[in-house]
């Protein structure tokens, strides 16, 4: 007996004709990176200084793509790992123009918060906010779903209390 039908699922599949796809946190974390390796030690002019003097509005921008200080390597290496792992699943759910929308509008409320919010003089650099809010977006679609933390299984839900 012949088939008819043949498939090409597995080399679609396994070999792609699409094989590399930029998305949203693919360009995230190469600008993130591109800026960290070409900085040395990180400018301070670009994180959130929340004293009025020396805050400009550009700041609420540049100071998600700056890392640094002591653990340099640790926080950039964390951050895009968080978002790696938590905003691959948001990102193909919302499309590439919704997900860099919230990833910046919640960078930008972040640096807000920073700015009226902070106890330090010193300026703030990260983007542990916009990270956060992408784990929350997360755990609020996924809420039931088991993330192992610290190698303690939790729900997503229990991960951003």
């Amino acid at each position: 007996m012949k088939y008819q039908y043949k498939s090409q699922g597995f080399k679609n599949d396994f070999y792609g004709k699409n094989q590399f796809k930029l998305t949203a946190v693919h360009l995230i974390c190469i600008i993130n990176v591109l800026i960290f390796l070409l900085f040395s030690s990180p400018p301070i002019n670009f994180g959130v200084n929340p004293n009025p003097i020396h805050f400009k509005s550009w700041q609420l921008i540049t100071y998600m793509f700056i890392h640094g200080g002591d653990y340099g390597v640790l926080h950039i290496g964390f951050n895009m790992y968080v978002l790696w792992i938590f905003g691959s699943h948001i990102e193909s759910i919302w499309g590439f123009k919704k997900f860099i929308t919230y990833y910046f509008l919640t960078g930008i409320f972040s640096g807000v918060c920073i700015y009226f919010f902070s106890i330090s003089s010193l300026p703030t650099i990260g983007a542990s906010g916009a990270i956060f809010s992408i784990v929350a977006a997360y755990a609020y679609i996924y809420p039931n779903r088991m993330i192992s933390f610290w190698f303690i299984p939790v729900q997503a839900r229990t991960i951003i209390l």
